[in-house]
């Protein structure tokens, strides 16, 4: 008996906006990824290594069960009373249903640009509906042995996957 493999194009992105891949001193790509809620391999943008850090690290946990980058912005008030959009990294969602908006920024950006301020106005105005909880990830929260490993998770993963789905 023959055994054929039919390619399948992995899926497109989740992103509500365009993620812009020419950007000086950003390492903007994408990975692909399948989870529990989406089981077939689709493309997730990232905007910085950190990001893609994230992604990885975030794809591999056991009870993640979809990740959305860049999901709708989130309308907040800003300091001076004007009017802001925010948009999450990624959206999070969990086996147990409850969804995490993730912010990604390098520590020192943090700092210099007070974030935390800001992110706190954001999660005031975050509605319940969009997610449960706002979370803040800097570089200073990412192990890179984490991320070595989970890379090679994730590509052993999509391997094995692709065999199952692939044979008919």
């Amino acid at each position: 008996m023959t055994t054929r493999k039919i390619y399948r194009p992995p899926l497109a992105s989740l992103a509500t906006r365009k993620i812009n891949m020419r950007s000086r001193g950003h390492s903007s790509g994408f990975i692909m990824i399948a989870t529990k809620a989406r089981p077939w391999l689709r493309k997730l943008f990232y905007e910085s290594s950190l990001e893609k850090s994230f992604a990885v690290l975030a794809t591999v946990q056991t009870d993640v069960s979809a990740i959305v980058e860049q999901p709708k912005a989130v309308v907040y008030t800003k300091a001076c009373g004007r009017k802001g959009k925010h948009t999450f990294d990624f959206l999070v969602q969990h086996e147990n249903e409850d969804r995490t908006a993730v912010a990604i920024k390098p520590f020192e950006k943090v700092e210099r640009l007070n974030f935390r301020e800001s992110l706190s106005r954001v999660k005031a105005s975050t509605p319940k509906t969009f997610a449960d909880h706002v979370l803040l990830v800097t570089d200073r929260d990412i192990d890179p042995e984490a991320v070595r490993k989970a890379i090679r998770d994730l590509m052993l993963r999509n391997r094995v996957m692709d065999y199952r789905e692939g044979d008919l």
